[in-house]
């Protein structure tokens, strides 16, 4: 129960944001909003980590995981991709964006379907078509 609820949660405020992105948008320029929410998600997470656990900044695993070519390109790929996000936002191409985060579930359940050899079952890829055709339509009848 307590998944359905965080799950719920995180839909609503996802949601809320996506909705006060475009409200602000037209105040401020995409770079400024990325760089904003970026600094104010630092925050907040540095206060999380200073709270719960302070010793995990100078852990010796952070530190190695600071310094993982991986985890450098998750990062860099995270920003890419934030920065694109908020320029199709000031773009005002409401099509576009509303196609994005279905699209990304979808192709993120594909590449583990195929890199990291998870199973689907035959309701999940009928979700996927469904959500495809979804998206289809969303383009055709605009």
């Amino acid at each position: 129960m307590i998944d359905i609820t965080i799950g719920l949660a995180c839909i609503l405020l996802l949601t809320y944001v996506s909705v006060l992105e475009k409200i602000v948008m037209n105040k401020h320029n995409f770079m400024d909003i990325a760089l904003s929410r970026l600094f104010y998600m630092l925050l907040i997470l540095l206060v999380i980590i200073i709270i719960y656990n302070p010793r995990l900044l100078t852990s010796e695993s952070f530190m190695k995981s600071m310094k993982d070519p991986q985890i450098m390109l998750i990062g860099g790929f995270t920003t890419i991709g934030a920065l694109l996000y908020y320029f199709l936002l000031s773009s005002k191409n409401l099509y576009m964006m509303s196609l994005i985060w279905p699209l990304i579930m979808i192709f993120t359940i594909i590449a583990a379907y195929m890199f990291l050899k998870e199973s689907l079952n035959k309701f999940q890829w009928l979700g996927i078509i469904l959500t495809f055709i979804g998206a289809s339509m969303t383009l055709y009848f605009k």
